[in-house]
């Protein structure tokens, strides 16, 4: 594989203006519902990425590596072919940002990726306080509530598994807590394993102590897949003894088992009170949307239902893997394989870990929610394929 070559030209206004306006759509990655933008499902970000782009191709002059190029293409050329069956064309143009902002980070990587590294930082210090903020507000009593008096803000997440008790539940400006905790996540990730992205200490305990918040109230089961990965690179990254390692195996077998069950059988939990968790015989919902994505995979195995299509009786799969097949097709599902794969290749060869603990909590992740559609996931992906590359050079 090509690897990225940066220019030795000096950087004109224009192409630093790129990667500036990059750098802010990144920031702006938790805007997600506020303030509406005038296509429904595009977000203040997408204004800066638009700009970028366009200025990218414009005044592009890196080298990047053909294998990740064409698994793209291929991406967005399946991606489209299903489009013809059904589908959503904001969707459809979704999936068209999302390889765009991943061949920019690949290519921009060699000379930016810490500036893009700190804006992901700064994007879930965002998430984090948006998510706060929400608490101040279910804590203070504003905002709008149903028929049954539970509040019903944008900046609370009250649908779903869990039962609104008398705490709340908080994504901050995102769709959903899982985005929430995804977002809030990647930024407590990089900044706990790469500290120089925020060298003043104060102002780093400041971010973890609202990112733990935050993502404990989000109630989403990433928060348990987060804490085991990032303790394993914390443990890693500190040469931890062989009985600590011991502990964090059996914590992690533990977790495992939880997982598996919550997803094979419906688990009634209630937050406040977690000795009164019931599991039952009947199949969790995941494992019932697995069984719709499955049953659209055969029958069409080749191209997809199209982009924004919820074939699991009105959800999507809950499964990354599934969910791509089911709705875009083998070759996005071979094509998004390829470059998820490509990323975490590179990435464990980097001697900063924080890129290989986001894709490892992306990974874990995607076994239950749906995460090909996370532009930040993309960015990572691109940064740590781009990273890895210019570093075998």
């Amino acid at each position: 594989m090509r690897s990225v070559e940066a220019s030795t030209h000096p950087e004109t206004s224009l192409e630093r203006a790129t990667w500036l306006l990059f750098a802010i759509g990144i920031v702006l990655l938790p805007l997600q519902i506020w303030p509406p933008m005038p296509l429904p499902g595009m977000q203040l970000a997408d204004l800066f990425f638009a700009i970028a782009a366009m200025l990218f191709f414009v005044t592009y002059r890196l080298k990047g590596p053909i294998l990740p190029a064409i698994a793209i293409l291929v991406f967005l050329v399946g991606t489209a072919i299903s489009a013809t069956r059904g589908g959503s064309a904001i969707k459809l143009l979704g999936h068209l940002e999302l390889g765009v902002l991943c061949w920019i980070a690949l290519c921009a990587s060699a000379r930016h990726a810490f500036l893009f590294r700190r804006a992901l930082v700064i994007a879930g210090a965002i998430a984090a306080a948006t998510a706060m903020l929400g608490m101040l507000i279910f804590l203070l009593g504003w905002g709008v509530y149903d028929a049954d008096g539970v509040p019903n803000h944008p900046l609370l997440y009250l649908h779903g598994a869990l039962v609104a008790g008398d705490y709340p539940r908080l994504r901050g400006t995102l769709v959903t807590g899982a985005m929430l905790t995804a977002v809030v996540g990647t930024g407590f990730a990089l900044l706990a394993l790469e500290k120089e992205l925020v060298p003043q200490r104060w102002l780093r305990q400041l971010i973890y102590v609202i990112s733990i918040i935050a993502m404990f109230f989000a109630f989403s089961r990433a928060i348990a897949s987060f804490a085991v990965v990032l303790t394993g690179f914390l443990l890693w990254q500190n040469r931890a003894a062989r009985p600590v390692w011991i502990g964090w195996t059996l914590m992690a077998l533990v977790y495992t088992a939880l997982l598996l069950i919550s997803l094979r059988y419906e688990v009634l939990l209630e937050p406040t009170r977690l000795w009164e968790t019931v599991i039952t015989s009947e199949d969790g919902d995941r494992f019932g949307r697995w069984r719709f994505a499955v049953a659209a995979i055969a029958e069409h195995p080749f191209i997809g239902a199209g982009p924004g299509v919820l074939i699991a009786d009105g959800w999507s799969a809950h499964n990354t893997w599934l969910n791509i097949w089911s709705i875009l097709g083998l070759a996005p599902l071979i094509a998004f394989v390829a470059l998820m794969s490509g990323a975490v290749w590179k990435a464990v060869r980097l001697p900063s870990l924080g890129l290989s603990c986001v894709l490892a909590f992306a990974l874990i992740s995607s076994l239950y929610n749906d995460v090909e559609d996370m532009r930040h996931l993309w960015i990572v992906m691109g940064l740590a394929i781009g990273l890895g590359g210019a570093r075998q050079s």
